[in-house]
């Protein structure tokens, strides 16, 4: 009977030691628990570019899901540890599916800094200093409208911003918004910012404006993934 009891002691640890080894191995998150695998026919695979903690792997399949996720797409992620990959797996919509395959992998990095030339300007305030971003309309007096962009920083962010707009205010200097290294706006300061709050109104359509709104509040991804697989398919295939 010891004996007995001393084998099933071991398979109940190896056993265990599995269970532990299958979920080290690959993890899932799900945007509904309504997510049938019935529905889901669609994947992507995206692949870490550079070695990764299972901790960041982890972050990141948490950003990929949030970015699915606002493309109102059922999903789920699997995080394969040894391969330093997360896989996507969803359905299938042709309205939203080529707009996730283009910007999965996107950086998103906004960078606030003091100058208009990117290799020579002094970076001031990154994607942590933003509070929100949204769209405003404003009135001219002829009845026409302009949009324009505004800008939250949180409290930190708003003491390093009127710090720096008190130093350049009335010179030739601008503070220029920049997102994946690409310029959106240069805006001259005419005095001290120390409302915590920035406006963008370069002559902005509605669409324009919304476009730079929503690059603004976008999640940045750290890391660097490329897209190695996909597979698309509708329902009625």
């Amino acid at each position: 009977m010891r004996k007995n009891s001393i084998i099933a002691a071991i398979a109940a640890v190896s056993l265990a030691l599995l269970s532990s080894c299958e979920k080290k191995n690959e993890s899932m998150t799900s945007s509904s628990e309504l997510v049938s695998q019935n529905f889901i026919d669609s994947y992507i695979l995206l692949s870490a570019n550079e070695e990764m903690s299972d901790s960041e792997l982890d972050e990141a399949a948490k950003i990929f899901g949030r970015r699915t996720d606002a493309l109102q797409i059922l999903y789920r992620t699997y995080v394969d540890y040894d391969s330093n990959s997360v896989r996507i797996d969803f359905q299938y919509d042709d309205s939203s599916a080529d707009k996730l395959l283009e910007s999965i992998t996107d950086k998103n990095i906004i960078e606030f800094r003091k100058g208009s030339d990117y290799s020579s300007s002094e970076l001031i305030l990154g994607n942590d200093a933003i509070a929100k971003s949204e769209v405003m309309t404003m009135f001219k007096e002829d009845g026409t409208q302009d949009f324009i962009v505004n800008i939250e920083f949180n409290d930190e962010a708003s003491i390093v911003f009127a710090d720096i707009t008190e130093e350049l205010a009335g010179t030739d200097i601008p503070i220029s918004i920049w997102f994946n290294s690409e310029l959106i706006s240069a805006p001259s300061v005419l005095s001290k910012i120390d409302t915590g709050l920035c406006y963008i109104s370069d002559n902005l359509d509605y669409e324009s404006a919304s476009d730079i709104a929503e690059k603004i509040n976008s999640e940045p991804l750290k890391y660097d993934f490329s897209v190695t697989e996909h597979e698309f398919k509708t329902a009625y295939q």
